[in-house]
């Protein structure tokens, strides 16, 4: 891998501070593509990727929630001369890895500023095995 960022794409927060008490249940979404390149940038073995992460909490029916959070963060990341193996093994595992840690700690960094509300620390998420388990499931 050449390079990679890590980009904010949104925060949007707010806080009702009427109820001290609740439970999330985040939503988190993942979304890879390729990116296309333009014709000065092609060349043999350059390829570009994106995973966005999605994470977005807030009041159901079911559950009541003092807060609202939308949150995507974006990481792009460019190989030169990897195999496609390679590169799809670095965009099922270690990509969606490295935009959820720092989702992660936006989330809770954000949250632990605003006052009033406990500090929200979103829940790990183990790739590797949620990986398994999606291929399994394909294999049926």
């Amino acid at each position: 891998m050449r390079r990679n960022e890590i980009r904010v794409r949104k925060i949007e927060f707010s806080n009702d501070f009427s109820m001290n008490e609740f439970r999330i249940n985040p939503s988190i979404k993942f979304n890879a593509r390729e990116l296309k390149l333009k014709d000065e940038e092609q060349k043999d073995g350059h390829k570009v990727f994106a995973v966005q992460c999605n994470v977005l909490i807030e009041q159901t029916n079911e559950n009541r929630m003092p807060i609202r959070l939308d949150v995507i963060v974006e990481g792009m990341f460019e190989f030169v001369d990897e195999t496609q193996e390679q590169i799809d093994k670095f965009m099922k595992l270690g990509a969606p890895e490295a935009v959820y840690a720092a989702t992660r700690s936006i989330v809770a960094s954000v949250t632990a500023q605003a006052g009033g509300v406990t500090v929200i620390n979103l829940p790990l998420i183990d790739f590797e095995r949620q990986g398994e388990a999606q291929q399994n499931q394909q294999n049926q």
